[in-house]
């Protein structure tokens, strides 16, 4: 009795575990179905149409980089020698005593 139902018990353990597997075989998608001359002709229209739309979108100017000469690395923007010089510090003269 005991080997009949350890029997059972591993045929429905079994059937659990591969149920999933059986179910994965089951198309449930409809099948895709081929455009139509019309739907061929509209895409092709939204294409061109798309196409000329970005043709007349102007081209960006680069973005201007301030830090682009203080980095050390990439290429900078302007060459550090073009840079323009630092503005020299003037400092006040001390009043002389008399």
């Amino acid at each position: 009795m005991r080997i009949v139902s350890l029997a059972m018990v591993l045929a429905l353990v079994s059937m659990v575990l591969t149920g999933p597997v059986f179910a994965q075989g089951v198309n449930l998608v409809m099948p895709e179905r081929g455009l139509t001359n019309e739907e061929i002709e509209r895409n092709k229209a939204i294409d061109e149409a798309y196409r000329n739309a970005k043709k007349k979108i102007p081209d960006q100017k680069p973005s201007s980089d301030p830090w682009g000469n203080v980095r050390a690395s990439g290429s900078p923007s302007q060459p550090a020698a073009a840079a323009k010089p630092a503005p020299q510090k003037t400092t006040k003269s001390q009043p002389t005593q008399r």
